[in-house]
């Protein structure tokens, strides 16, 4: 089973690399190469803002875990649960539903719960998000 694994995460690296090629070649390099170098100091801010970001959602999401399990909650576990569930989100064309099952069932593997609470506390996750997201429409 692991030398199938192995291998289907080389054929999916193989794949990724050849998209990422196709895309270079798809694009005019040089210009590229061009707006890369006249962002200059400006790009750090710009790559740092995602990981920042994700890091303050892990932190929200953690808290939303039941006090008497935070201390056991791994912080570095839960980013790469986030990670792969919002991967998968950005995979699916319609929904983030994938994404979150894999959430759910990761969370409860990971850290020892059952799945009605990991679920519950992505569901608490998810909501907060969209509750915060709407107000940030209507307050603009």
């Amino acid at each position: 089973m692991k030398a199938h694994s192995n291998i289907l995460k080389i054929a999916l690296l193989m794949l990724g690399l050849a998209i990422f090629g196709a895309t270079l070649w798809a694009i005019d390099i040089r210009q590229l190469w061009d707006l890369l170098l006249n962002l200059k100091y400006r790009l750090l801010p710009i790559l740092l803002m995602y990981p920042v970001f994700f890091i303050v959602d892990v932190l929200g999401w953690k808290i939303i875990f039941p006090k008497a399990l935070r201390s056991q909650i791994n912080f570095y576990k839960l980013y790469v649960i986030k990670m792969a569930g919002d991967a998968i989100n950005h995979l699916t064309p319609f929904a983030d539903i994938g994404g979150e099952y894999l959430k759910v069932t990761h969370c409860a593997t990971e850290f020892g719960i059952k799945k009605r609470l990991a679920f519950a506390i992505i569901f608490v996750e998810r909501t907060a998000l969209f509750i915060s997201e709407v107000t940030f429409w209507f307050v603009g």
